[in-house]
């Protein structure tokens, strides 16, 4: 579906689903669900928004989120990560979705920022607007309960939860690095303040910039630290289109002049060898790994007499980055299929050339088995029947 036709249909959806709940002869269930319909429309539409760089083009929900009351927040679902079948993790469902719908109130507002507002706006009014919108990301995410937040000792790790921290650290990420202007598309001088009455000297933009950048490595640390944490858990069997986004989107900030130190190095190896893991259920990603890597290849052929400059790829990164990059996809791992009755079960099997040689020797053994064996009992028995019939 292209994105012209998302662009149509969505407000349609939306119109004909604001009609339907007004209606007062529905049901409760129905109602919820249109209520559910409309909240999943408006985070499908803003997703999309990030992924294509749009600034939103309709109005958030009218309505209250659908799980916003309070008997729907200590609801519990049994959870079990298939296929590794380990213990079954009470997950509050119900309640993570709210906070996913709360959270998706506040994205349109950073998607407008970043894709609208910065054209407009000098770098000290950029940063003030980052910083009003990023203190209600953490105000949001501070009010969530302890199993929600990362940093905690409770965490619940379950892909939905992981998923949740990915979307708050990759849109923080996403309206933080859009402040930082292009080195490729910046004037030479001021790059944004040369026209405008009152802006701040070019020091004070430098020191702005260095902020935004700085903040944006604590969100890739972050970032790192989550993918690997569900790396960790679950390999490549678990992971979701955010996975790929977010990992993606930190891996190009750090190519963008920011491997400022081997910390900085380290987290880019691990993000390109979580993002290499999961190209594997998508050839997007794959496509993707290449992109940055031929990324890193170009900026190291750029180096002047072989000289890093700051921030810049050196040729041992480069190295291990091809490595990861054109080696990983071909190591070892479980051949999984989908199961038919359960989607969300993943069966384990067999390497089918595996398969193979255990049953062709399995024949051998028989073969061999039966070559041990008398052959000519049960042949003599009837001859000597026979015979003695004969007779």
């Amino acid at each position: 579906m292209s994105l012209k036709q998302l662009e149509i249909m969505i407000p349609q959806l939306l119109r004909r689903h604001q009609k339907s709940l007004q209606d007062q002869t529905i049901s409760e269930d129905l109602r919820r669900s249109l209520v559910i319909v409309q909240w999943a429309a408006h985070i499908y539409w803003t997703s999309f928004g990030t992924g294509f760089l749009i600034p939103p083009s309709n109005s958030k929900p009218s309505v209250d989120a659908p799980y916003a009351v309070e008997s729907w927040q200590h609801r519990l679902t049994d959870w079990t990560p298939y296929p590794l079948q380990r213990e079954t993790v009470q997950l509050p469902l119900h309640a993570l979705y709210h906070h996913v719908c709360e959270l998706y109130l506040i994205v349109p507002d950073a998607q407008a920022l970043a894709f609208a507002g910065y054209a407009t706006m000098n770098a000290a009014e950029k940063l003030d607007a980052a910083r009003t919108i990023d203190a209600r990301f953490m105000e949001w995410y501070g009010a969530l309960p302890p199993h929600f937040q990362f940093e905690q000792p409770d965490f619940l790790v379950v892909p939905t939860t992981i998923d949740l921290a990915s979307s708050l650290y990759h849109f923080r990420l996403m309206m933080w690095n859009w402040m930082i202007p292009s080195v490729k598309a910046a004037p030479k001088g001021n790059d944004d303040t040369n026209d405008r009455a009152g802006t701040p000297k070019r020091h004070e933009t430098d020191k702005i910039i260095r902020e935004a950048k700085e903040t944006c490595l604590e969100i890739v640390s972050m970032t790192t630290r989550i993918l690997a944490t569900a790396d960790a858990a679950f390999g490549p069997i678990f992971n979701t289109l955010l996975t790929a986004q977010t990992a993606i989107l930190a891996a190009s900030f750090l190519l963008s002049g920011n491997l400022t130190s081997v910390s900085e190095e380290g987290m880019l190896l691990q993000i390109i060898h979580i993002l290499v893991r999961c190209s594997r259920q998508r050839n997007l990603v794959k496509g993707v790994t290449h992109m940055l890597l031929k990324t890193a290849e170009d900026q190291l052929a750029a180096n002047k007499d072989g000289e890093v400059p700051a921030g810049g790829v050196s040729k041992a990164v480069v190295e291990q980055l091809g490595i990861i990059v054109k080696d990983l996809a071909w190591e070892k791992r479980d051949h999984l299929s989908f199961s038919s009755q359960y989607p969300n079960h993943v069966m384990v099997k067999e390497d089918p050339d595996v398969q193979l040689s255990q049953l062709l020797e399995s024949w051998a053994d028989l073969a061999l088995d039966e070559g041990d064996q008398p052959v000519h009992a049960s042949v003599d028995h009837g001859q000597e029947e026979g015979d003695r019939g004969k007779g």
